[in-house]
Formats: structure tokens, C-alpha cells, sequence
């Protein structure tokens, strides 16, 4: 898989999948954290790769563990049916989990095949098991509900996360609170790609780049009405272009935001390669470090995970 940034070709492969549950808690309390271990087992179905099952048992093996420790509780939503003049009220009950995942100590998968029948054809199916400690917090405060989004073009209703080979990619953004953004794409090599500063940036864009509240962001567009940075050429921005050889290939889109200042990790400087520049990068243990500490130290971190795939000629 491909990307080509401005002068940046990426050679970005299957992503991994590097699990965050989308709990995001907010608040000026420091709290306490707990020890727990999690449990569980997804079937793959058709539809779904092995890394989307992965993916899939890891985050109910985080829910699990979290519920383990802190319980959950029903959230009761109202819907309204409206037939041939009629209303009619459903009430319909979601149970939610209490807590955030912040830390990882250990997780192990096993990979198991079962014999099922289904309308009298005997067939092998795959299960996949996954088991997994670490530490979590309390929430005691609403998610921060800021919204991202990939776009196929540089407006706000070409949201989609299926992109095809040398497609151009965007990225949208809008926050209630004003603060600081980053964005990563994350790659199955063990490679971190950041390409949110765009890579020319420097002070005071080092780190992340602002936002204001309740503005649409929408980036890696060269458009003037898109440069949010008086003091930063609009010729500098990072466009990028998505490219594969593979039937299909994914990746993860990290939308990284905190309402208070937060310090970049230690990146790699890029690369001159025959046709651009390879971005800044860490290895993935690096970001997952750096996520994980910014989570336990300031509450006020959070991010939203994005999978994109990339379709082939």
C-alpha cells in the first residue's frame, strides 16, 4: 500500500490493529487505577479479515475486563415508530461499560477451528480467543464527543473510509472545546507514520497544531480557504494519495486531541527515497508508550481510531 504525501511516498502494509476502546473520559480529578484481565471469543465470519477478528476480541476482551472491575450500566434510548398515522414508543436498553481502558500489560490470542453443521453441511469455523490484562480508570464525566472523519474530497459530505487505488484521502475534524490535534497513521510493519503537523511544520506547530471550538477542519488540502495556519504557506500542506497492488489492504487513521497542550513523541527524521520523502516516524511500541502515558498522566488526552481500506485496480 502507498501513500504519497506532497513529496512524501509511504509504503504503508496492513495496519495493525492497535486497540484503543473509545471510552474517553475528561476531567480535572486525577483517579484511581485499577488492575483487571479480560476475556473473549469472536467468531470470524466471512465478511471479516483475520485482523478485523483480532481487532474485534480484543476490545470485548478489554470490555470484559473493564466490567470486571467496575460493572456497567444501562443506558435507556427512546425511539419513536411512526406507521400509517400511528406512534409507538420502544424503549430500548444498552448496557455500557463504566470505565476507560488506559493501560496494557499482556495480551495473548489463540486461534481455534470448530466443527459446525449449518442446514445439514458439516463446516470448520474460525474462532479466535483473546485474553488481557492491564489498568483501567473510572468515568466520571462525559466523553468529549469531538468528530472525525476520512473524505474522498475536500468537502464535508464526501465522508467514507473505502478509498480506491491513487485515490486522494482528507481528513475532517470538529471539536466543542478548543485544543491541540495530531494525526497518525498506524501500519502492520511496526512503523508509526505522523502526518498531522504536516511535515514542514515547525514552532509553535511542532507538537500538534490548534483548533478552535466548534469549527470544520478539514485537512491535507491545499485549498487557501483550508490553511488554518496564517504563518504557514498554503504550498506546504501534505496532500496525500492512497495507493495499493493487493485486492484490498487497511489501515488506521489516529485522530489524536487534548483540550491542554501535549508534547510530541521522539520521531524518526524522514527519509529522501527515489520519488518524495518518507514522514517522521516511531516504531509502534514507541507510540503505544506515548499514548499510554498521556492517557494516565492527562486526563484530558483522548482520540478516535479511524479504518481505512484501500481498494486495488
Amino acid at each position: 500500500m502507498l501513500i504519497s504525501v506532497l513529496r512524501l511516498s509511504l509504503k504503508i502494509t496492513h495496519p495493525a490493529f492497535i486497540l484503543i476502546v473509545l471510552l474517553s473520559w475528561t476531567g480535572a480529578v486525577a483517579q484511581k487505577k485499577f488492575d483487571t484481565k479480560g476475556e473473549a471469543q469472536v467468531r470470524q465470519e466471512d465478511n471479516m479479515s483475520k485482523e478485523e477478528t483480532r481487532k474485534k476480541a480484543k476490545e470485548l476482551a478489554i470490555v470484559n475486563a473493564i466490567e470486571n472491575v467496575l460493572g456497567t450500566y444501562v443506558e435507556q434510548e427512546t425511539t419513536i415508530d411512526i406507521s400509517q398515522g400511528q406512534a409507538s414508543f420502544k424503549i430500548i436498553g444498552n448496557n455500557k461499560v463504566k470505565g476507560e481502558w488506559i493501560e496494557t500489560d499482556k495480551e495473548e490470542f489463540k486461534e481455534e477451528s470448530r466443527l459446525s453443521e449449518k442446514k445439514g453441511n458439516k463446516e470448520f469455523e474460525v474462532w479466535l480467543t483473546c485474553k488481557i490484562s492491564g489498568s483501567v480508570r473510572e468515568i466520571v464525566k462525559p466523553k468529549l464527543a469531538f468528530q472525525v472523519q476520512t473524505l474522498s474530497c475536500p468537502k464535508g459530505n464526501c465522508r467514507t473510509t473505502d478509498f480506491r487505488n491513487e485515490e486522494q484521502m482528507y481528513a475532517y475534524f470538529r471539536t466543542p472545546s478548543k485544543g491541540y490535534l495530531s494525526i497518525y497513521a498506524v501500519q502492520d510493519d511496526a512503523t508509526v507514520l505522523r502526518l498531522l503537523p504536516y511535515d514542514q511544520m515547525t514552532a509553535p506547530y511542532e507538537d500538534a497544531v490548534p483548533v478552535k471550538s466548534d469549527q470544520e477542519y478539514i485537512f491535507f488540502s491545499k485549498q487557501p480557504a483550508h490553511n488554518y495556519f496564517p504563518d504557514f504557506p498554503s504550498g506546504l500542506i501534505d496532500e496525500m494519495v492512497l495507493g495499493t497492488t493487493k485486492p484490498k489492504e487497511f489501515m488506521q487513521i489516529y485522530f489524536v486531541f487534548s483540550t491542554e497542550k501535549f508534547s510530541k513523541p521522539l520521531l524518526n527524521a524522514g527519509k529522501t527515497i527515489e520519488n518524495g520523502m518518507l514522514p517522521k516516524s516511531l516504531s509502534q511500541n514507541r507510540f503505544e508508550e506515548w499514548i499510554q502515558s498521556n492517557r494516565i498522566f492527562n486526563p484530558e488526552f483522548n482520540y478516535e481510531v479511524v479504518n481505512v481500506s484501500i481498494s486495488g485496480n
